[in-house]
C-alpha cells in the first residue's frame, strides 16, 4: 500500500521489497532464493533431485565476520537421507532396515556421530506404524495400533517402572477418550522409595473424554477430578466453525463475535453475568488488528506500512513505539515517547510535542542474526522536552552497546557488553551448551546424558589477583527412566531426591537431611495436600513422630476456594464470573472483599476492620489514586496518588499520613534516564541523585547532606571500591559472585571461607598491618544448610542451634542464655523454656497468639497485635503500625532518663508509679510502604532511602544525624563506626577509624540484642542489628517498612 509507505503513515516511501528465486533445469528444484536486502541461499542437488547442500549468505559484518556455512545431506540409492553435517561439522547418521516387514524404514539415528554419538533405535509394524523407540538412555517406550492405524496405547519404560496411556476414537478418527494409568511410587513404611511404583487401587486410570458435533468440531471436554467426579467444559460454534463460545466448568462464559472476514471482532469475560468485560477489534482491509478498545473503553492503536509489517503503535493515553525495519522485516530502530499530559492530544503516531523517553537499534548480519544493540544514553526532561546526552557508556560515546557473536549454526558463541567484557559459550555436536566462560576466565562446564538431561556442572572458579587458588565445585543430577529428575547432589555431597507420579506430579521429596514431605494431587494436577513428617532429632533417620499437613480445595475452575493449615484451621475464597477472588473468609468468620473493573484492576477492597479502600486507575490501567475510607479504630492515611511517565515509571507519589496534618504529607518525585535507571529521588525535597555506565552499574551516589559515594566495578559488573574521596572499601572474589575478601578504610579487613558446597562458613576481622584478629565468626552447617554451631572470637563463644524437621530452630545455646521452643504443627511457639523458665504460649485459630506466659494478648480484626500486656500499638488501613505506646505499669517499669532523674541518660532503673509517663511514638510513611519519619519522646527523626536502603537520619530541624553506607558503616556525630557482620548479616561489632572495636553485640535466638552491661541500645546510636534490621530500641522492634517484627515472639506484629 504505497499510502502507507514504510512509516506507516506514507511520508517514508518504501521501495519494492523483491524476493528473487532461481530453479534448476532438471527437476525445476529453488536453486537460489535471494531476499529483498540482496542476500541469496544456495541450493545444490544430485543428479536424483536429492539436496546435497546449502550455501548460507556470507557473514561480512559484525563479530562473526568472516563467517562462510553450509550444510551437507548424503542419500542411499533409494534417496533416503544417509547423514546430515550441519554448519559447524556435527555428523548424524540414518541407518534403515535392509529386510523383514520394515524393510526401507528408519532404523537407527545417530547424532555427533564420531564424537558424542547418541544412538536412537526405531521398530516397526508390518503397516509403518512406529511399535517401539529406544531413546538415548537405551529405555525402551512401545506403541499398540488397531486396524485402522490408529494409536491405541503407549506404554512408557517398558521394561521398567513406567506407566501406561490409551486412546479410544471415534468413527470419525476423533480422538474421544485418554485413559492415563494412575501410578504413585510406592513407599515403605517410614515414607521413603522402595523402588517400585503401584497403580492407585481406588482410581487406577484417569479418563479425559471429548465429544464432537458433525462437523467434528470439539463440543464437551469431560476431565476426571476423582473417581465418579468430572468437570465439563464446552465449546460453540458458529454456521462458519468459528468459535463463539467457552463455557467453563463453573458455568462462565467466555465468548467471541466475528466480521464478515472471519476475524475476531469482540471477546467477553464473564458473558451473561452482571458486569461482563468485553473488549473489541477493528481491522484493516488486510486483516491486520488496527484498533483494540479494552473493557474500560481505552483504545491502543497499531500502525502498519505498506507491506503490512506493523511499525508503531499509540497508547490510550498518547504514548508512542515506533519501530523502523529493514528490507527483511528485522526491526532496526525502536523509539519511544512520552505523549501523556497533553503532549499527543490527538494520539498521532508522529506528534512533535512527544517526548522521546527511549531510543534503540539494532544491526543484523547477512543472516538476519542481531550481532549489535544499542541504546541511546541521555535523560530527558519531560516539562520542556529538552534531552542531554549521557556518557557515561563504556566509550563514551553516549550509546549502550552489546556485541554478540555467533557460530555456523547461529548459536551465541560471545556476548560483549558495553564495557567491553565478555562471557563466552562453547556447545557440543546436538547444539546443547557445553561450557560458559566470563570475563575474568570462571567456568561452568556442562555434561548431558542420552537425552539431553543436565547430569552434571562442573564450575571451575577463580580469584584473578591470585590471592586464592582455583576451585572446582562439581554438582550432579540423577533422572528416572522418564527423564525426571529424582536427585540432586551438591559439591558437598548434599543430595535432594525427588519422585513423580505418572502425570509428573512431584509427590515425593526428601531434603538433605533425609527429611521427607508427601504431596497429593487430583485428576487435574491439582495440588490437594502436602504432608511434611517431623523426625525425632529433626533428621531424616529418626522415627516419624508426626506431620504437618495442609489442604486444598478447588472449584469446578481451578480457582483455590478453601486452604486448611495444618492446624485444621481453614481460609476460604470465592470469586466471580470472571474467576477473580471477591472474598477471603477467615477461620473466624471475618470476610475481606474485592471488586474489580471490567479490565481486572481491583477497584475497591475492604478488610474485616472496616475499612474500604477505592482504587483509581487510568488509561493504561496503572493505580494513579488510592482513597481509604477508614474503620473503627483506624488511622493514618487516606489518599496515596501516583503519577507515571509514558514507560509507566513512577514520577510522583504521595502518602497523606494523617489527613489533619498537613505537615506530615510526604511526596517522592523520581527521574530517569533513558536506560531507564533512576538518576534523582526527591523526599519531601531532599533530593537523591545518582549516575550509571552503560551496563547499568551506579557510578556515584549523591547524598542530600552531600556526601557522594564513588564506585568502581571489575569485568563481571561487580562493585570492587566504594569511595567518597578516599576508600572506603575494596572488595576482592573468588568465582563470579563470592566475596573473599574486604578492605576497611579503618585499616581492617574481613576474609571469608566457604565449604565445599560453597557455603559461607567463616568470617574473619582483622589488621591489615600485622594481621592482628578483631573478631572471628567460625560455622558449621548441617546438609541442609542450617547453622549448627557458631564460635565467635574472642573469647572462644560458643553458640549452638538445633533444628526440627521442619527447619524451625528448636533449641539456642550460648554462654548464660539456654532457649528450647515448642510448635504446633503450623509453626506457632506453644511453648519457650529460657534458662529453664517455662513461657507457654496459647495460639487462636487464626495463628494469632493469644496469651504468652499468662498475659493476654489482643488484635484487631485484621490481626495486628493491639496490646501484648505493656505495649499498645495502632495501625493505619495499610496494616502499617502508625503508633506504639508503653503502658503503665503499678510497680517498675524501664523508662528512659531524664535530666533530673539522677540516672544517666538510657538507664534502665526502677520508677516510682507516681512519675511514670506513658512513653508514645508516632510512624510516618511514603506511598512506596517505607518509613520517613519517627516522633517520639526522645525527639523526632526523619529517614531518607536510597531505593529501599536508609541512607540518612535527621531530626525535626532537617539536621543531619547520621548517614550510613550499605552493611559498611554508620557515620554519627562526625565519627565512622565500621560494621563487623556474621554470616546471617548480623551487626556483632562496631570498629572505629583504627579499627578496633569499641562495641559488640550479642543476640538471642529471635534477634533481641544483648549489649554490655545490659543495655537495651547501642551507645554509639547504631541501629542496625539482626539480619542488618534497623532496630528501633524505644519500641523494642525491628523496623521493615510499615510492618514490625518483635524478637521476644519471633515473629512480626501482624
Amino acid at each position: 500500500d504505497p499510502a502507507r509507505g514504510c512509516d506507516g503513515l506514507g511520508a517514508a516511501p518504501c521501495p519494492a521489497l523483491v524476493t528473487t528465486m532461481t530453479y534448476e533445469p532438471a527437476f525445476q528444484l529453488v536453486k537460489t532464493i535471494t531476499d529483498p536486502a540482496g542476500r541469496t541461499v544456495t541450493h545444490s542437488y544430485d543428479a536424483r533431485g536429492n539436496r546435497t547442500r546449502v550455501d548460507f549468505p556470507a557473514v561480512t559484518v559484525g563479530p562473526s565476520a568472516p563467517q562462510t556455512a553450509t550444510a551437507r545431506w548424503t542419500y542411499n540409492a533409494h534417496g533416503q537421507p544417509l547423514t546430515f553435517t550441519d554448519a559447524e561439522g556435527n555428523v548424524a547418521r540414518y541407518e534403515y532396515y535392509a529386510s523383514g516387514p520394515a524393510t526401507g524404514y528408519r532404523r537407527r539415528v545417530t547424532e555427533a556421530s564420531g564424537d558424542l554419538n547418541i544412538v536412537t533405535t526405531f521398530e516397526y509394524d508390518a503397516a509403518g506404524n512406529l511399535t517401539a523407540q529406544i531413546d538415548g538412555r537405551g529405555v525402551r517406550h512401545a506403541y499398540v495400533y488397531n486396524q485402522l492405524d490408529q494409536m491405541l496405547l503407549i506404554r512408557k519404560d517398558v521394561a521398567g517402572l513406567g506407566h501406561e496411556v490409551r486412546y479410544v476414537y471415534d468413527a470419525n478418527d476423533n480422538l474421544v477418550q485418554i485413559d492415563i494409568e494412575n501410578v504413585q511410587p510406592e513407599l515403605d513404611a517410614d515414607f521413603r522409595p522402595t523402588g517400585a511404583v503401584l497403580r492407585d487401587p481406588a482410581n487406577p486410570w484417569l479418563t479425559t473424554r471429548f465429544r464432537y458435533d458433525l462437523l467434528d468440531n470439539l463440543v464437551q471436554r469431560q476431565d476426571e477430578v476423582a473417581a465418579a467426579v468430572q468437570i465439563t467444559t464446552r465449546y460453540g460454534y458458529d454456521a462458519l466453525e468459528n468459535l463463539t463460545s467457552l463455557t467453563f466448568p463453573a458455568g462462565n462464559r467466555l465468548t467471541m463475535t466475528y466480521n464478515a472476514y472471519g476475524q475476531v471482532a469482540t471477546m467477553t469475560r464473564g458473558a451473561g453475568s452482571p458486569a461482563p468485560a468485553t473488549t473489541v477489534f477493528a481491522h484493516n482491509a488486510n486483516g491486520k488488528i488496527i484498533r483494540s478498545t479494552d473493557a474500560a473503553g481505552h483504545p491502543l492503536d497499531l500502525f502498519y506500512d505498506g507491506f503490512d509489517r506493523q511499525v508503531g503503535e499509540v497508547d490510550a493515553l498518547g504514548n508512542i513505539r515506533r519501530w523502523e525495519r529493514d528490507a527483511n522485516g528485522n526491526i532496526v530502530a525502536m523509539r519511544q515517547l512520552d505523549g501523556q499530559e497533553g503532549r499527543n492530544p490527538a494520539r498521532l503516531l508522529v506528534a512533535p510535542g512527544a517526548v522521546l523517553l527511549g531510543h534503540a537499534q539494532t544491526s543484523y548480519d547477512e543472516r538476519n542474526r542481531p550481532y549489535q544493540t544499542r541504546g541511546q544514553y541521555f535523560s530527558a526532561d519531560l516539562a520542556t522536552g529538552v534531552l542531554t546526552p549521557i556518557t557515561n557508556d563504556g566509550n563514551g560515546d553516549g550509546w549502550a552497546q552489546t556485541t554478540i557473536a555467533y557460530d555456523r549454526n547461529s548459536q551465541v558463541v560471545q556476548r560483549v557488553d558495553d564495557n567491553g567484557n565478555a562471557r563466552d559459550y562453547s556447545f557440543d555436536g546436538l547444539s546443547r551448551l557445553l561450557t560458559e566462560t566470563d570475563a575474568l576466565g570462571n567456568v561452568l562446564a556442562y555434561s548431558y546424558d542420552g537425552n539431553g538431561n543436565l547430569v552434571q556442572t562442573v564450575a571451575t572458579e577463580r580469584q584473578p589477583d591470585a590471592l586464592s587458588p582455583d576451585e572446582t565445585y562439581t554438582t550432579t543430577y540423577e533422572y528416572d527412566a522418564l527423564n525426571r529428575m529424582v536427585g540432586q547432589t551438591d559439591a558437598g555431597g548434599n543430595t535432594q531426591s525427588y519422585r513423580r507420579d505418572s502425570r509428573n506430579n512431584l509427590v515425593w521429596q526428601g531434603d538433605a537431611n533425609g527429611n521427607t514431605a508427601l504431596h497429593a494431587y487430583d485428576g487435574l494436577n491439582r495440588l490437594l495436600s502436602s504432608t511434611r513428617h517431623l523426625r525425632a532429632g529433626g533428621l531424616g533417620d529418626g522415627a516419624v513422630t508426626g506431620a504437618a499437613t495442609t489442604r486444598n480445595e478447588y472449584d469446578a475452575n481451578g480457582n483455590l476456594t478453601r486452604f486448611t493449615d495444618a492446624n485444621g484451621n481453614a481460609t476460604a475464597f470465592a470469586y466471580d464470573a470472571l474467576d477473580r477472588q471477591i472474598s477471603t473468609t477467615f477461620t473466624d468468620g471475618s470476610t475481606a472483599s474485592h471488586a474489580y473493573d471490567g479490565n481486572g484492576n481491583l477497584i475497591q477492597q475492604s478488610d474485616p476492620n472496616g475499612s474500604v479502600m477505592t482504587h483509581s486507575y487510568d488509561a493504561l490501567n496503572r493505580r494513579v489514586r488510592t482513597a481509604v475510607a477508614r474503620g473503627a479504630g483506624v488511622g493514618g492515611t487516606t489518599l496515596q496518588t501516583f503519577v507515571y511517565d509514558g514507560l509507566s515509571r513512577p514520577t510522583a507519589v504521595t502518602d497523606n499520613n494523617d489527613p489533619a496534618d498537613a505537615g506530615d504529607d510526604s511526596i517522592a518525585r523520581f527521574t530517569y534516564d533513558s536506560l531507564s535507571n533512576s538518576l534523582s529521588e526527591t523526599q519531601n525535597g531532599q533530593t537523591v541523585a545518582a549516575t550509571f555506565d552503560g551496563v547499568g552499574n551506579r557510578l556515584t551516589l549523591a547524598y542530600p547532606g552531600g556526601a557522594t559515594l564513588w564506585f568502581g566495578y571489575d569485568e563481571l559488573n561487580r562493585v570492587t571500591v566504594v569511595d567518597d574521596g578516599g576508600v572506603i572499601a575494596e572488595y576482592d572474589y573468588i568465582g563470579p559472585r563470592r566475596v573473599l575478601r574486604r578492605s576497611h578504610a579503618n585499616g581492617a579487613y574481613a576474609a571469608y571461607s566457604y565449604d565445599a558446597a560453597r557455603r559461607l562458613t567463616g568470617i574473619e576481622y582483622r589488621q591489615q598491618a600485622d594481621n592482628a584478629l578483631i573478631s572471628e565468626f567460625a560455622y558449621t552447617l548441617d546438609v541442609a544448610g542450617n547453622i549448627r554451631s557458631e564460635i565467635a572470637q574472642p573469647g572462644n563463644v560458643t553458640t549452638t542451634y538445633a533444628y526440627d524437621s521442619l527447619n524451625r530452630l528448636v533449641a539456642f545455646a550460648r554462654p548464660g542464655l539456654s532457649q528450647t521452643f515448642a510448635y504446633d504443627l503450623a509453626g506457632n511457639r506453644t511453648q519457650e523454656t529460657r534458662n529453664g523458665r517455662v513461657t507457654a504460649y496459647r495460639v487462636d485459630a487464626l495463628n494469632r497468639y493469644t496469651h504468652i506466659g499468662g498475659v493476654a494478648q489482643t488484635y484487631d480484626a485484621n490481626g495486628n497485635l493491639r496490646a501484648d500486656g505493656r505495649h499498645h500499638y495502632e495501625y493505619d488501613a495499610l496494616n502499617r503500625l502508625i503508633a506504639g505506646e508503653h503502658a503503665l505499669h503499678p510497680l517498675f517499669l524501664p523508662f528512659v532518663a531524664g535530666p533530673n532523674s539522677g540516672a544517666a541518660s538510657g538507664q534502665t532503673m526502677p520508677a516510682r508509679f507516681s512519675e511514670l509517663i506513658p512513653i508514645r511514638a508516632t510512624h510516618t510513611y511514603d506511598a512506596l510502604d517505607r518509613r520517613i519519619s519517627r516522633q517520639g519522646t526522645a525527639g523526632d527523626t526523619a529517614f531518607l532511602y536510597d531505593g529501599d536502603w536508609l541512607i540518612e537520619e535527621r531530626n525535626g530541624a532537617e539536621a543531619l544525624l547520621a548517614a550510613y553506607i550499605g552493611d559498611l558503616l554508620m557515620e554519627r556525630a562526625g565519627q565512622r563506626r565500621f560494621y563487623h557482620t556474621d554470616a546471617l548479616g548480623s551487626v556483632r561489632a562496631l570498629a572505629g577509624a583504627g579499627g578496633a572495636v569499641i562495641e559488640r553485640v550479642e543476640y538471642e535466638a529471635f534477634g533481641q540484642p544483648l549489649f554490655a552491661g545490659g543495655a537495651t541500645a547501642s551507645v554509639h546510636g547504631n541501629p542496625n542489628l539482626f539480619r542488618g534490621l534497623r532496630y528501633d530500641a524505644a519500641d523494642g522492634l525491628y523496623v521493615l517498612g510499615g510492618q514490625r517484627y518483635d524478637p521476644g515472639r519471633g515473629r512480626h506484629l501482624r
